[in-house]
């Protein structure tokens, strides 16, 4: 029986840190976050969307994490 250390919303904030860490500190903002007009806020490019779910992912394996959605 696995027992999940974190709950799913707690996976999901550590994945938006570490994400917006990452392309703040690489200086690939712009390559992963570009404007939306339709919210008058932002959304993730095609390679922002694939660079969270990668790191989203990773933490997920590191932790073992099982759930429906894992």
């Amino acid at each position: 029986m696995t027992i999940n250390i974190l709950e799913l919303d707690q996976v999901y904030n550590i994945a938006d840190k570490v994400y917006f860490d990452v392309i703040n500190k690489l200086n690939i903002y712009d390559k992963c976050v570009q404007d939306d007009p339709s919210t008058d806020g932002t959304m993730n490019t095609r390679f922002g969307t694939e660079l969270y779910y990668s790191i989203e992912d990773s933490i997920k394996s590191a932790i073992d994490y099982q759930g429906a959605e894992g």
